[in-house]
């Protein structure tokens, strides 16, 4: 999905559109070294964890 903004940052802001994607995508300073276990907000949500790694009950 384009729009206007990301064209923007495309062409004037590389470098924070690239740490954006990174940071959406779950991969932080991990992502350049090709290492890590860090996983994003949303990956560590849906398996019942929350950010703090604690278990989380799903409401019904």
């Amino acid at each position: 999905m384009q729009s206007d903004g990301f064209e923007y940052l495309k062409e004037n802001c590389p470098s924070l559109q690239s740490e954006l994607l990174k940071t959406v995508a779950g991969c932080e300073d991990d992502c350049s070294s090709g290492g890590g276990k860090s996983r994003s907000v949303w990956a560590q949500l849906s398996d019942g964890g929350d950010t703090n790694g604690r278990r989380v009950r799903h409401r019904t």
